[in-house]
């Protein structure tokens, strides 16, 4: 009889899954096996599976070796068909008399099997009974307590399938669980890459006063990183700013001007940056630089930029031009010639009228 492939591939998975070749006897396979053999009055009896190549036996059996190729055995044919196999006398068969447990001095004559299926027409194994005497078969009443013995069998079997499904449900969820503390980790890992990257942004900001914001336009919901907090001077555990705030924090003066940049920026879908003095809730003023850009794509949905505390340069470059001033107003009324100049490139830069009235006018950069 030709065996179908999608059959034999899915007796084939059957079995896989059942994870019960080559494990070790059990007592309740035994213990069936020899009550076989007392009822039946035969030497032998055994539960065997065919996996692709082996007849492989769950119990052991003096007729037949634990492990055999499949094509030399009678459960290769038991397992074609749901019904019972019952060979009278195995040298009498043109099919089997060659067989080596069969043409052996002491083979065995009379063979039954029953195949053993756990799901219909998924049959994945035998139970058999040999004897080394022929015998005219099996009686409808002894057909039947063979029958019933394999039942035992089956119900066996789908303990250990049972049991087997579970061990799996818990092998995946170990390894469920393995990924999921491991996501876990990777998450925690990244949330603190991540903070540690907000904190050294923070102190970049701090460093360099620059504080970043954003808004979307649906909510109308102003986001401030802690600098630009710091810079505004306040506190940001307080209620967060509002889009219909922005201009408020900038100096009574400026806020029109402000307000005329951005919503034409909006209005473009450009981008804008302004120079302003910006008031804290306390009063104090600090000169800050704010840029930003549109967000979306046609339809313009929020804005983003930065905000730059310029005071303390402002305040530099203001003393820089007063000693400027003071220099040349002491240069000017000094009886002596005085001029500056570039050292990269020698180019003069300043002359008192001393230096002017001697030399007379100079190229001045």
């Amino acid at each position: 009889m030709r065996v179908d492939p999608d059959e034999e591939a899915a007796r084939l998975a059957g079995l896989d899954a059942l994870g019960i070749v080559g494990t070790p006897p059990e007592p309740h396979f035994d213990a069936v096996c020899r009550t076989a053999c007392r009822l039946f009055g035969v030497r032998s009896a055994f539960v065997g599976f065919i996996d692709d190549t082996q007849l492989w036996l769950k119990t052991p059996c003096i007729d037949v070796p634990t492990a055999s190729p499949r094509e030399l055995g009678l459960c290769d044919h038991t397992i074609r068909s749901d019904a019972m196999l019952i060979v009278p006398d195995t040298r009498a068969d043109p099919r089997f008399r060659s067989l080596p447990g069969v043409a052996a001095p002491d083979g065995f004559r009379f063979y039954a099997g029953i195949p053993l299926s756990l799901t219909p027409g998924i049959r994945i194994g035998t139970f058999c009974l040999i004897d080394p005497e022929p015998r005219g078969g099996l009686s409808e009443s002894d057909a039947d307590a063979f029958r019933d013995l394999a039942e035992i069998v089956i119900a066996h079997l789908r303990l250990t399938e049972a049991s087997a499904r579970r061990s799996h449900e818990i092998e995946q969820a170990a390894i469920r669980e393995a990924l999921i503390r491991e996501q876990h980790r990777e998450i925690n890992a990244r949330a603190e890459a991540q903070a540690a990257a907000n904190h050294q942004l923070t102190m970049a900001e701090q460093l360099a006063s620059v504080g970043n914001w954003r808004v979307d336009f649906a909510d109308g919901q102003l986001v401030w990183s802690e600098s630009l907090y710091a810079i505004a001077g306040r506190d940001p555990r307080g209620p967060a700013p509002t889009q219909a705030a922005f201009a408020q924090i900038y100096h009574p003066d400026d806020q029109e001007r402000l307000e005329g940049i951005v919503a034409d920026a909006v209005a473009r879908g450009a981008s804008f940056d302004f120079e302003t003095r910006l008031l804290r809730p306390d009063g104090a003023v600090r000169d800050v630089v704010v840029r930003g850009v549109c967000r979306g794509e046609g339809t313009v949905t929020g804005l983003i930029g930065v905000l730059i505390d310029v005071t303390e340069q402002r305040r530099a470059e203001d003393e820089v031009r007063r000693s400027e001033l003071r220099y040349r107003g002491l240069a000017e009324t000094l009886p002596l010639l005085i001029w500056t100049m570039r050292v990269g490139d020698g180019q003069a830069t300043y002359a008192n009228a001393q230096f002017h009235a001697y030399y007379g006018p100079i190229g001045l950069d």
